[in-house]
């Protein structure tokens, strides 16, 4: 991945064009958290995530559920190593921002970015599928 932008509307957070040449984050996750007085570029670690994911979907073929789970490992290990112990903060800090993804009335998304799912770009009906997912969820957590 070759550009970065963060001027969209992101479903998840982050995520990369089909092509692979453009990385984004969602317009509203800041670039920067602070922990204990520590000055942590969140970026980093979401690129990590990303890169890390579309490599292993592409070059080694791997189904979208492998590359996101060796990919989360892969942006935790990198993160412990430079943070020491304090994953759990960033992971709370990022979640915050990941169900502001969720907000059905945010349409804003980049042409070219790439559902995960089908390899090709979003389109209105996944994001109708998606939110109604996170609905579906949401409801269910009320219950249980």
């Amino acid at each position: 991945m070759q550009e970065f932008n963060s001027e969209y509307d992101v479903p998840e957070l982050a995520g990369y064009s089909v092509d692979g040449k453009t990385f984004y984050v969602d317009r509203h996750m800041p670039r920067f958290m602070f922990y204990n007085g520590k000055k942590i570029d969140t970026y980093k670690y979401l690129l990590i995530h990303e890169t890390t994911e579309f490599s292993l979907r592409t070059q080694l073929g791997f189904s979208y559920e492998h590359s996101h789970e060796l990919a989360t490992i892969a942006e935790w290990w990198q993160f412990i190593k430079d943070n020491g112990e304090i994953y759990k903060a960033y992971n709370d800090f990022c979640q915050k921002y990941v169900k502001l993804t969720e907000d059905e009335s945010k349409r804003d998304i980049p042409p070219d970015l790439e559902n995960p799912w089908t390899g090709r770009a979003y389109t209105l009906a996944d994001l109708k599928i998606k939110y109604a997912r996170s609905a579906i969820r949401a409801a269910y957590n009320l219950l249980v």
